[in-house]
């Protein structure tokens, strides 16, 4: 669904495409009504997806949307609200499901905005009589009946954690130590696995099991976790994998993890092409690869020829090692950035 291309990068698709078997593709719609809509916000919540924010790529300035659509199959949808309450801009909320509603959290300048909805569509303002918050521009997410938020100080690479247990009053917990980063805070990202909550980035795994105490993780093999920025992650078969990304130019690493503490390279599969902006999905017992760009001779591609780096193959593998070419050139044509539901 969605997704853009080098061949029209500043427009954004809004049709929908559907596969009983991941290799033949069937158009449902080919013009979704929130039209070409990019740096929207996508969450599974009560058996719908739920569309909220983002900017038209046809706009003359950058303005947000302002609406709110949900979906019971993808391919029908509703508009909930025409326009939503939030005075946050679409890049700069996140959203999560929390204690049985949808939350919205984010921060303009030094304007912070907390907002909850039993349904996705009466929403209820928690902002007024905050003293104590996060800035919400990293991940928030859902750990031991807390919501927890990375957020970056805006000082130095030293990283805040914040918790709450009501999505409405927020702690800044006292760290043990502080996480210092070597890249940017921004390429970083938070998961929980095996009950523990684990903050990654290219160069460094972090672990806690209660958010306060974390330890820097280091491979036993590999010393420091080295893992491609932008890579595309996913739970399959007990283990966390890593596929793709980029360092210093596109990859085409598969790492894996059973804990996300030890990483091993599994193999740099030289069959799919380094690509970032791919999507991975687990479908019929078996993880699907789509899309992105990248390209194996990337230093001589000039900007006027970046349409070469599009892909619109798909990939299978029923144990993320090996992977089996199922299509070369599906119908749904080259995308990059798109979504992907299962």
């Amino acid at each position: 669904m969605g997704g853009t291309d080098y061949e029209s990068p500043n427009i954004y698709k809004s049709d929908v495409w559907s596969s009983k078997d991941g290799i033949h593709w069937v158009q449902q719609a080919e013009n979704l009504p929130f039209g070409n809509l990019e740096g929207y916000k996508a969450v599974v919540f009560k058996n719908k997806i739920w569309i909220i924010g983002g900017y038209s790529s046809f706009l003359e300035i950058n303005e947000d949307s302002k609406s709110i659509w949900s979906s019971s199959n993808g391919i029908d949808w509703n508009e909930e609200k025409n326009e939503a309450p939030f005075g946050v801009s679409s890049s700069n909320f996140q959203m999560a499901v929390f204690n049985q509603k949808l939350w919205l959290m984010g921060s303009n300048d030094d304007v912070t905005e907390i907002w909850s909805s039993e349904d996705g569509v009466i929403w209820v303002s928690h902002s007024l009589g905050l003293n104590s918050f996060p800035s919400f521009n990293q991940t928030v997410i859902a750990f031991n009946n807390k919501l927890w938020s990375l957020s970056d100080s805006g000082r130095s690479q030293n990283e805040e954690i914040w918790s709450s247990s009501n999505g409405v009053a927020w702690e800044k917990e006292v760290l043990m130590e502080p996480i210092e980063f070597e890249s940017s805070p921004h390429g970083s990202s938070i998961g929980v696995i095996k009950n523990t909550l684990m903050i990654f980035d290219n160069s460094f795994s972090w672990s806690s099991n209660d958010g306060v105490t974390w330890k820097e993780e280091r491979n036993r093999d590999q010393g420091r976790v080295r893992v491609s920025n932008w890579a595309t992650s996913v739970f399959y078969q007990d283990q966390l994998w890593s596929i793709g990304g980029n360092k210093y130019d596109y990859q085409n690493e598969i790492w894996s993890s059973s804990d996300g503490i030890n990483w091993k390279q599994r193999k740099e599969d030289k069959s799919i092409i380094s690509r970032r902006g791919f999507q991975v999905s687990e479908f019929n017992e078996k993880l699907w690869l789509s899309g992105g760009y990248g390209s194996e001779e990337l230093e001589y591609i000039s900007v006027s020829e970046f349409h070469k780096l599009n892909n619109n193959d798909v990939w299978s593998s029923s144990d993320g090692l090996n992977w089996k070419l199922e299509i070369s050139d599906a119908t749904f044509g080259s995308r990059f950035n798109h979504k992907m539901f299962s």
